[in-house]
């Protein structure tokens, strides 16, 4: 298939930057405050202009895509076999993630819109997995880069913000307790209450 939507968009853009000569950095930073001033503080969602400047053969773009796929569904699995501990039941969770892919015969998910979705994924899991191995293990640092992970997706794509309740949601299972799971997730809370207050602001 070939470029549709917002990729049909951007793609074209890059060569008309190049002859302009205007930086990729400049366009970039352009569209940060452009997603600003319109009350979406999604500056890591304008990662889409690096990857038409970097993939500028189709081929690649979509090969790149579906490699990202790969690694979110392995990121997926990686988290469910965390949560779980039970090889079996995540194997067939995993089998089951296909359901949820939208395949249609254009502007397909999953191999168009620059891979944010996979993206989103991808942080999420990790979020997530490394979010309940600090609780299991009592890691400050495990604590630290799920939050940061957490705010990548927050700063990514408005979508982001409802999955803070699954961190609470995660420490109930682990802990038994609902005020310890609540205060355990008190920080992915606490950067998505304070980012969607930004924006809606």
């Amino acid at each position: 298939s070939g470029f549709y939507w917002d990729d049909a968009f951007f793609s074209v853009q890059i060569p008309a930057l190049r002859l302009n000569h205007i930086s990729i950095w400049r366009q970039t930073w352009d569209e940060i405050v452009h997603y600003v001033s319109r009350g979406r503080i999604n500056p890591f969602a304008t990662f889409q202009f690096l990857s038409f400047y970097l993939l500028t053969d189709e081929h690649m773009y979509k090969a790149f895509l579906i490699l990202l796929t790969a690694a979110s569904s392995w990121s997926f699995w990686i988290m469910i076999r965390t949560i779980f501990n039970d090889a079996r039941r995540s194997l067939l969770l995993l089998l089951l993630l296909p359901l949820c892919f939208q395949l249609r015969l254009y502007h397909d998910p999953l191999t168009s819109y620059y891979g944010l979705m996979q993206m989103l994924l991808l942080e999420f899991c990790s979020s997530m997995t490394l979010f309940i191995l600090g609780l299991r293990e009592s890691r400050k640092s495990f604590q630290i880069w799920s939050i940061v992970l957490f705010t990548v997706g927050l700063l990514s794509y408005e979508m982001f913000y409802p999955l803070a309740a699954l961190f609470p949601l995660a420490a109930w299972y682990e802990r038994g307790n609902l005020r310890d799971a609540i205060r355990a997730a008190g920080a992915h809370i606490l950067a998505a209450m304070l980012l969607f207050a930004l924006s809606v602001g």
